[in-house]
């Protein structure tokens, strides 16, 4: 296979090369020329490679999400309504979610694959509500139908903040880390240009600064968004922080009770 449809565009992805992944698969990776987006051939082996939804080489889960909530707490604190909802989409495990709810902000846990070991009782699918923002961190890349996946999460929020790595234009060939072959669960791989695209089509604007995305309907500054990333090692967490008022205790209380209603009942 020489060509395929680009996911995001639609145009014409030409092949980059093929490379084994699992250490059992030959996998066609191709890049669109219009829009920069990378795709792998149709991903016939993911029920293989999500026989565990956490592949084992994921050692930053930890780190991963106390640099989140570094960057996200004094965002939400300074350009969106900390009153309102959030989610965290694709939340693996869970660790995120009481993480923000511990700093004192109303945050919720979905994720179809992988067991709630930290969030439970706050577990809520998208379908339940309209979110202020949905936190996606390391998903994109994983989107089997990238297009409508996001646009799918814009159906429920108005901002989507997320981590995936941009791929350049050309893209590397097969020495690039990212493309996972290892665990083969990396299918899809955005540039500036296919972000550009959406927000074009779509009526988004996208903002990026140390790692950090945002596709967001609202007009933010680019100033503004760049002046809290570049803030937070400043001790903007610890300062904003102060703001809220923590949900630990409530949520501890609010957990015994279900608790005793559940043992009262006989479950």
């Amino acid at each position: 296979m020489d060509h395929m449809p680009c996911k995001i565009c639609e145009q014409r992805s030409d092949k980059l090369f093929t490379h084994r992944i699992l250490g059992k698969y030959d996998i066609d990776y191709f890049q669109c020329p219009a829009c920069g987006f990378s795709q792998t051939e149709p991903p016939y082996w993911l029920k293989e490679a999500y026989a565990e939804s956490m592949n084992l080489g994921d050692t930053g889960q930890v780190v991963r999400n106390q640099r989140a909530q570094r960057f996200l707490v004094p965002l939400l604190y300074f350009l969106f309504d900390t009153d309102k909802p959030f989610l965290d989409f694709a939340g693996g495990h869970g660790l995120f979610t009481p993480m923000m709810r511990d700093i004192g902000l109303d945050y919720y846990w979905d994720d179809q694959y992988t067991e709630n070991m930290f969030a439970r009782g706050f577990a809520r699918s998208l379908d339940s509500t309209r979110f202020e923002l949905i936190s996606a961190f390391e998903v994109f890349e994983h989107f089997d139908n990238p297009r409508e996946q996001i646009l799918s999460l814009l159906h429920h929020t108005d901002s989507v903040f997320f981590t995936t790595e941009l791929v350049p234009v050309p893209a590397p060939r097969e020495d690039w880390w990212y493309y996972g072959f290892d665990h083969g669960q990396h299918i899809a791989f955005h540039s500036w240009g296919s972000m550009r695209y959406l927000c074009e089509t779509h009526g988004l604007h996208f903002h990026t600064r140390r790692g950090f995305h945002l596709l967001t309907r609202r007009r933010i500054s680019p100033l503004a968004y760049r002046w809290v990333m570049d803030s937070t090692h400043y001790g903007l967490l610890d300062w904003t922080a102060r703001s809220f008022r923590s949900k630990t205790i409530s949520d501890h209380h609010l957990m015994s009770g279900i608790n005793r209603s559940r043992k009262a009942a006989g479950d």
